[in-house]
């Protein structure tokens, strides 16, 4: 075993105190507060990922409760008081709560210039609605897909997409790709084959996390973290996953 530690200076692009959003009206803005959807002191970065086009896309999970009035955004160019104004995507008529729009998402992907949004339908530990993938085409912001996934008895939390596009190709890439969605929940996969447009669940002792005592300066506690991370190497013939949680 081989341990590796190297550091490198990180530049800011974007810095928040706290995340603000374009409101449609000041009403909006106040509604949100009030009802408790909106709290600022509470909202977390999760994911951010960019397009072709340079939008940077960036996701606020509701992960103990509905703290922001959307989970997935654009940044703007313009500033306000808390940093970069974040504007709901597609628009805010997909953030209203309903089960035709998008209620929750930790993490996206971006490939042959189509936005991969995984939305585990939760709000907490609240399973609002079933779990979904979402594919947009970022030429147009138009909705091209949207995948609905069973909930099975023991799925737990639908995370991060991986596509896979066998050859690299994305001409007609809708119909032969291979999208991986990490339960984080219960250690396991859910694999959709959009050729043969089925969909399986994989599970495995191995997928399981190993070292759980978890010891930090003194404090010992126990942390069983599912897989947020997965990657494809090897032209598909290798699928390595991860076994921990990050932030932004």
């Amino acid at each position: 075993m081989v341990i590796v530690s190297f550091g490198d200076k990180v530049k800011n692009i974007y810095t928040w105190k706290f995340p603000e959003f374009e409101w449609l009206s000041k009403e909006q803005e106040e509604d949100a507060i009030r009802s408790g959807i909106y709290n600022p002191s509470k909202c977390v970065f999760h994911d951010a990922n960019e397009a072709e086009d340079g939008r940077i896309f960036i996701t606020v999970p509701n992960m103990k409760a509905r703290t922001s009035p959307a989970s997935l955004m654009t940044v703007t160019n313009k500033t306000g008081l808390g940093g970069p104004i974040l504007r709901p995507y597609p628009d805010w008529n997909w953030h209203n709560s309903s089960c035709d729009g998008i209620i929750n998402v930790y993490r996206i992907d971006i490939r042959c210039n189509h936005l991969f949004v995984m939305d585990d339908g939760k709000i907490g530990t609240d399973q609002i609605c079933n779990p979904k993938l979402l594919i947009f085409n970022l030429k147009g912001d138009r909705l091209v897909k949207n995948i609905h996934i069973p909930i099975a008895d023991k799925m737990g939390l639908l995370v991060t997409p991986l596509v896979y596009i066998p050859n690299e190709t994305c001409m007609q890439f809708l119909d032969k790709m291979i999208v991986f969605m990490t339960d984080a929940g219960d250690s396991s996969l859910v694999v959709y084959n959009s050729f043969t447009n089925s969909m399986c669940r994989i599970e495995s002792d191995y997928m399981k996390p190993t070292d759980t005592s978890i010891s930090i300066a003194g404090e010992n506690f126990t942390y069983v973290g599912g897989i947020y991370s997965i990657t494809v190497l090897n032209d598909g013939k290798c699928l390595c996953i991860l076994n921990n949680r990050y932030y932004l």
